[in-house]
């Protein structure tokens, strides 16, 4: 059986150095729950995993990366890269075309062209649309 450790001030100065931001990190949300009541809340709690999720799982991926050695910090310059994208492709019909001139137009979700009825429209309007 082994025995267990002393509990020293070297000890507890060595394990809050060790963790300090894990430390600070809760200090500050106490203190942030006490000032606020809300902080605490369900809505607020379910709020801020919706908020941290798409971070957590680029950051997974990048300390991945990066605990095999890897040297890949790019996460940061895809994620800008994929913004850039949607605004382009998230405007007006024929937008896109400015950046990429052979890209064809889909059609709009709200089209009439369905093959299915029980299917949603977009969905038939985007099985119709074939790039070429």
């Amino acid at each position: 059986m082994e025995a267990t450790k002393k509990v020293t001030g070297k000890s507890v100065k060595k394990w809050l150095g060790n963790n300090a931001i894990i430390v600070l990190m809760l200090a500050v949300s106490l203190i942030v729950g006490i000032i606020h009541p809300n902080f605490f809340a369900l809505a607020n709690i379910i709020n801020l995993f919706k908020n941290v999720s798409i971070r957590y799982i680029i950051a997974l991926g990048i300390s991945g990366c990066l605990i095999t050695t890897g040297n890949d910090l790019s996460a940061g310059r895809l994620a800008g890269f994929a913004a850039c994208l949607a605004c382009i492709f998230a405007q007006t019909e024929g937008a896109a075309g400015k950046f990429y001139p052979n890209m064809p137009t889909p059609p709009p979700p709200w089209s009439s062209s369905s093959s299915s009825p029980s299917a949603p429209s977009w969905v038939c309007a985007t099985a119709s649309w074939s790039a070429t």
